[in-house]
């Protein structure tokens, strides 16, 4: 078989998968509720204050088990039917939080975990009157209830790990255009010269951390500037962790947003900046 040197261009240089993180009330998602055809799915319940496509998923009681029930039918939805160009996850942080709770019962419902959250000798030596439930599942709504990655060597963490990619994996089946947002998490680490440096970081815990940043081509990190427009950093470094693999946003500080002089509502959005096929949004 004889093969030909051959050169291929770039396909595609917008952002297909993205991970867009921030600190909490800087306007996340306001500003992706501007995009055009998009869906956003509220997790963490934070979308009562923007108009637009929002499907909240989050249990109105706070339930997290029931919060990744309404996810997963609503994922369903997306996936069978494709409705939207767009769709925004918000946020992943607080579906990890709900994914170490159900992470915990895949735990419990294993060979391994048969045991763990079970009334037992030592829980009854503390409440005498719980001698009649003894070996009972104990729910994750009681004090009592322990989550598996109080496990010793970090072992229980990949329950949480292992349910928080089932999602994930799905969400990226949801449209053409996928955008996740997290919240921010400061972080101190050493430099090249030996002295302590601030950064920031995505707010998941550890190799989930990687392991989601790997499944994306892009990282943008959104924040005001000094002029008070919002804009999207792509600018890798030794201390932080946004950066794309598309050429038309990698390095880059784009304004995403130009704020009236009151400074209570956006004048232009430029998604276009980041999506090309986009145009200026302007809200004079």
């Amino acid at each position: 078989m004889e093969f030909k040197k051959t050169f291929k261009d770039t396909v595609l240089d917008y952002p297909q998968n993205m991970i867009l993180y921030s600190k909490p009330k800087i306007g996340k998602t306001d500003l992706i509720s501007r995009l055009p055809d998009c869906g956003i799915i509220d997790i963490e319940g934070g979308s009562e204050y923007v108009t637009g496509y929002t499907h909240v998923v989050k249990d109105p009681g706070g339930d997290p088990i029931k919060t990744l029930k309404n996810l997963d039918e609503r994922l369903d939805w997306l996936i069978e039917t494709r409705p939207y160009k767009y769709v925004a996850f918000d946020t992943m942080t607080f579906m990890e939080e709900c994914s170490e709770i159900e992470g915990t019962y895949d735990y419990m419902n294993s060979s391994q975990g048969k045991k763990w959250n079970r009334i037992n000798a030592d829980h009854i030596a503390l409440r005498p009157e719980l001698a009649a439930l003894e070996g009972q599942t104990i729910p994750h709504t009681s004090i009592l209830f322990e989550l598996v990655t109080s496990l010793g060597q970090g072992y229980g963490y990949q329950w949480t790990r292992n349910n928080f990619m089932k999602y994930f994996n799905k969400m990226k089946l949801a449209a053409d255009r996928c955008i996740f947002v997290c919240h921010i998490k400061d972080k101190f680490i050493e430099s090249k010269v030996g002295d302590q440096v601030s950064g920031r970081e995505l707010n998941l815990t550890g190799k989930l951390k990687t392991m989601t940043t790997s499944f994306v081509d892009t990282v943008g990190y959104l924040h005001r500037g000094k002029d008070g427009n919002t804009y999207i950093s792509f600018q890798a470094g030794e201390t932080v962790a946004e950066g794309s693999r598309r050429r038309a946003v990698s390095g880059r500080d784009i304004m995403v947003g130009k704020w009236n002089k009151d400074m209570q509502n956006y004048e232009e959005v430029y998604w276009n900046e980041i999506y090309p096929d986009e145009k200026i949004l302007s809200y004079k």
